[in-house]
């Protein structure tokens, strides 16, 4: 390969991998700021449910298509419908790639929370800002492109690296998307997960009586049972 041409196919390569990064920071802090609620529910239903949402992640997939079609006969069926037909395309493809972004974003959240737990305490982790965490789980999905960019000139090498980088990539968005899916965009809590967020149940001791030595006296409740039995 020309020199010349290396050097150019090296810097569009890395120009493209820098622009996708800089889109998608600005999509998720914007996704922070205003749907935060919606990315940590689908980020949960991928820490909850990784294997099946990678599943439904890639039926979606397969299904985009055929959806899509299904959608535009249907509405072919009455006059009404065919005038709708472009609008229910673009707003279809809307809500796919809002989706699949939503799930990637979600997917480079919990990759992000992953590697600070790996060096950290769980107390630090949740003090860390959203924001870095997620630039932090982008910065390692896009860092595969940026190293496959790098080495466009090794021939071989350079395209296994590419390979790979697609390859995690594809997996993360198919396992975002399917998090999103099950989720229903964010709205649907994981089955069980409100029982974790719930505070720890207090225990009542309002039946235990105050001593002046021992602060509280070792007596035994009394139960409504007992108590009825011996009036």
């Amino acid at each position: 390969m020309v020199p010349g041409t290396t050097t150019r196919s090296t810097w569009r390569s890395l120009s493209l991998s820098f622009g996708w990064f800089v889109v998608l920071s600005v999509i998720g802090l914007l996704t922070l700021l205003l749907t935060r609620t919606n990315l940590e529910t689908v980020a949960e239903r991928v820490r909850a449910d990784f294997s099946r949402a990678f599943l439904i992640g890639l039926l979606g997939e397969f299904a985009l298509l055929p959806a899509l079609v299904l959608s535009l006969v249907v509405l072919a069926i009455t006059i009404i419908g065919i005038v709708l037909i472009p609008f229910a395309i673009i707003a279809y493809l809307l809500a796919a790639a809002g989706l699949l972004a939503l799930g990637f974003l979600a997917m480079a959240y919990v990759t992000g929370a992953s590697v600070l737990e790996r060096g950290a305490s769980p107390a630090p982790v949740r003090q860390a800002p959203a924001g870095y965490v997620l630039l932090l789980g982008l910065s390692l999905y896009f860092g595969f492109w940026v190293l496959g960019a790098l080495f466009t000139w090794a021939g071989i090498l350079g395209v296994l690296l590419r390979l790979v980088a697609a390859a995690v990539t594809w997996v993360a968005v198919t396992v975002g998307f399917g998090a999103a899916l099950l989720s229903r965009g964010g709205t649907r809590t994981p089955t069980g997960s409100a029982s974790s967020l719930a505070p720890p149940a207090e225990e009542d001791y309002s039946w235990q009586t105050p001593t002046p030595v021992t602060g509280v006296a070792a007596a035994p409740r009394r139960t409504p049972a007992s108590y009825t039995k011996d009036r």
